[in-house]
């Protein structure tokens, strides 16, 4: 989740864009629905 870190970010380029939409369907509304 902390894509403050370079490691985690090395693998995925914004593994902060996706995952948080699943994991918050709250501020992502539009994610709830898929």
């Amino acid at each position: 989740m902390p894509v403050n870190h370079p490691s985690s970010t090395a693998g995925h380029p914004k593994p902060q864009t996706p995952p948080p939409d699943q994991c918050h369907p709250s501020p992502k509304p539009d994610r709830k629905t898929h």
